[in-house]
């Protein structure tokens, strides 16, 4: 624990650590009690490459991620990417795509 972290271990007694789902979320500071809804757990992603590797230097730009195990079936998933400071709006292909379109990137030098 720190001043702007918690992990926590978060598996049942007999339950097996690899697991995925949703669990309920919350958090006990002092005697008061913070319900944070449900938490989902998944299976780890895998990104294997980025296409392309450079674009535009202003303007909208379509970036490809290539990997394995890409969802968005959870409750409140937002796919997404991020391109220095500029936020794109992500799009499943299927499990080993996402189009992630980014409508105007900063410029860099």
């Amino acid at each position: 624990m720190t001043n702007s972290q918690i992990k926590c271990p978060m598996t049942w007694p007999g339950k097996d650590k690899e697991s995925t789902g949703l669990v309920p979320f919350g958090i006990k500071i002092d005697d008061g009690w913070t319900d944070l809804g449900r938490f989902h757990f998944y299976t780890q992603v895998a990104l294997d490459d980025v296409v392309p590797r450079y674009g535009p230097a202003q303007g909208r730009g379509l970036i490809y991620l290539t990997g394995q195990r890409f969802t968005n079936s959870f409750p409140n998933a937002e796919l997404g990417c991020k391109i220095g400071k500029s936020v794109g709006k992500g799009t499943l292909v299927d499990a080993n795509t996402i189009v992630c379109t980014v409508e105007s990137i900063e410029l860099v030098n």
